[in-house]
């Protein structure tokens, strides 16, 4: 009976241990979660500035071609008067 109580005793102080190891992986889990939460939602926000200096850098480069479209045709006619 002894030796039962014993095993029993040393079975029940196992499961503990096995189940307070669970609870802190869990513990762990949940930090890494929240870890890997933050760094999805700084990644959305970091797309998202690059997204606006991407459509911000267009508009100007749209803008720059526009005005050298124009200083070209205005050289051209320049040129076209001055072999006439």
């Amino acid at each position: 009976m002894k030796k039962q109580v014993t095993m029993l005793l040393i079975a029940a102080s196992s499961i503990f241990a096995v189940s307070c190891g669970m609870n802190q992986r869990a513990k762990e889990m949940e930090e890494a979660a929240k870890s890997m939460d933050s760094a999805a939602k700084s990644l959305d926000s970091l797309s998202k500035t690059l997204q606006a200096s991407g459509d911000s850098l267009q508009k100007s480069l749209d803008s720059s071609m526009k005005e050298l479209n124009k200083e070209m045709e205005k050289a051209n006619k320049e040129l076209e008067k001055a072999g006439q």
